[in-house]
């Protein structure tokens, strides 16, 4: 697919998110904290918290700023992650949530910070491929769905599966075309997601209907 003579052109980027000076743990992260202040009794051995704990923990504090767009200074996240930390009661990941609000610099940091900590490819994809209970749609289907275009390259460039599809059938150009998403639909064209039969029923908007017939629908 070739674009049309006014070429696709992104929107400027969102600015950094903030860097909150004093993040907002939870209780369970403030006691645990709070702890450290006190003296050991004699003989008492330190107390050793368990990786896995501490990696949820971790998973969990990513998750609340992926979802209020501020992304935390490293030193406060430690080196031991669970970006696999799925939310109770929304039951997403830090990864579909900043996808799903449009918060770019998350989803970028996010990213970043997994290539920096595993160096299998394949992992890299399971993450940014993880389906949410909600649904089942991946980070990509919920940026595409409300129309967060960078985020749809990020997420591309990071392996996410241009062809996944949801409980309802839907795959992220499906979901664009229907919510008029036209830079969106633009990107998942130009790296060759799959033109359906009924997509043109998707939609009633004369330009995401011209941009679909030029691409072949």
């Amino acid at each position: 697919y070739q674009p049309a003579s006014s070429p696709f052109r992104a929107p400027p980027l969102p600015s950094e998110p903030l860097l909150s000076p004093s993040p907002a743990y939870p209780p369970e992260i403030a006691m645990a904290s709070s702890s450290v202040e006190r003296p050991m009794e004699p003989g008492e051995e330190p107390r050793q918290v368990s990786p896995h704990l501490s990696g949820r923990r971790n998973g969990k504090l990513l998750w609340e700023y992926c979802t209020t767009n501020q992304f935390p200074p490293i030193e406060d996240l430690g080196e031991d992650i669970d970006f696999m930390y799925v939310d109770d009661y929304h039951q997403t990941t830090s990864l579909m949530e900043a996808s799903s609000r449009g918060h770019f610099w998350c989803v970028k940091n996010t990213l970043e910070l997994f290539k920096d900590g595993q160096k299998s490819a394949s992992a890299l994809a399971t993450f940014v491929n993880q389906v949410g209970a909600t649904q089942k749609q991946t980070a990509l289907i919920m940026a595409a769905k409300r129309g967060h275009a960078h985020i749809v390259v990020e997420l591309l460039n990071a392996g996410a599966m241009i062809e996944a599809v949801d409980d309802d059938g839907y795959t992220p150009l499906l979901h664009a075309c229907k919510m008029n998403h036209i830079q969106v639909a633009e990107v998942l064209l130009a790296n060759g997601a799959h033109i359906s039969n009924n997509i043109l029923q998707m939609t009633n908007d004369e330009t995401m209907i011209d941009l679909l017939t030029r691409a072949g629908a």
